[in-house]
């Protein structure tokens, strides 16, 4: 029944949030610690790259199976293939990683950092944006665009492999420019000002073209959503560094799921109240311009934070 589905649903989202929340403060850890910072954009691009090629395969194979063999077969298939990751990750069980030991700043002095909180704002903006296109997309493209399941399958999955390219070019335009002696600041926001004015503009040209214009639209979405990706995780890296680089990933991770709770009910409530997607979009483009403004004014120059120096003021 509906209440079963839900209470699996709550399950899927309670496991998966727990893998994640574990999953990239880790890595954040790691890449602050072992990876020099005029490699951090593109190290942290290549984590959140797998995330994506995983949302890319799903949407296609999603959909072809849902269409050929029913939702039953699409979720024994997808949830079965998400197994395969156990033998690799048991052959690395027990290994460890040494590191010089650093003394750690206190929770309390990492949540007084004006730059996680800007972080937070604006990691949860964006990915609130993510989060209609993961969710409500499919359903925008069959019942406001009538599309057929097929297309709108291809549609979704083209959106994703979009997202990667704009992940990939963010990684490596950052990385490069800080390599070549530019400023790591300027650099940061500058990308990520692009990213979320980006993602504003195209999702609210969907309001305002043709079904050709709207695919289009969300294809540059995927592009723009993309630049925004690895950045947010290679700051914390910046900011935090290796003493409190996993606190501050895992609270600003923490931030922008809650987009994933917020953006689908927001979304439904909408387009249940006007009966189209129009005004859902808005807003979503809406809170992708207050994203915009964490990024360009509240976030501080990008710059190491001194630990030692917050914790004896």
């Amino acid at each position: 029944g509906l209440a079963t589905g839900f209470a699996m649903l709550f399950a899927f989202r309670l496991l998966m949030g727990t893998g994640e929340s574990v999953a990239y403060p880790s890595a954040a850890k790691l890449l602050a610690t072992h990876v020099e910072p005029r490699h951090r954009a593109r190290s942290m691009g290549t984590v959140v790259l797998g995330a994506v090629v995983g949302l890319t395969v799903g949407a296609f194979l999603g959909g072809w199976l849902l269409g050929h063999y029913g939702w039953r077969a699409m979720l024994i298939t997808l949830g079965g293939a998400s197994l395969l990751w156990l033998i690799p990750w048991f052959g690395l069980w027990g290994r460890r990683t040494a590191s010089a030991p650093a003394a750690a700043p206190t929770t309390i002095a990492v949540l007084g950092q004006r730059a996680l909180w800007a972080g937070m704002l604006g990691s949860f903006c964006i990915s609130y944006a993510f989060t209609f296109i993961l969710t409500w997309m499919p359903l925008y493209l069959v019942q406001e665009r009538g599309m057929s399941l097929t297309t709108m399958t291809e549609v979704a999955g083209f959106t994703f492999i979009a997202n990667g390219i704009g992940l990939i070019l963010s990684a490596w335009i950052v990385d490069k420019w800080i390599a070549k002696g530019g400023s790591a600041n300027v650099a940061y926001k500058t990308v990520l000002a692009v990213s979320s004015a980006g993602v504003a503009a195209s999702l609210f040209l969907c309001t305002v073209v043709g079904p050709t214009g709207a695919v289009i639209a969300l294809l540059a979405t995927g592009v723009l959503d993309g630049l925004n990706s690895p950045l947010w995780g290679s700051l914390a890296q910046i900011f935090a560094g290796p003493q409190a680089s996993g606190r501050w990933m895992g609270m600003q991770n923490s931030v922008a799921n809650a987009s994933g709770m917020v953006a689908p009910v927001v979304t439904g409530y909408l387009v249940q109240q006007t009966g189209h997607y129009s005004l859902a979009l808005i807003v979503s483009a809406f809170v992708g311009l207050i994203g915009l403004v964490a990024w360009l004014i509240i976030l501080p120059t990008v710059r190491p934070i001194d630990w030692s120096a917050e914790e004896s003021s």
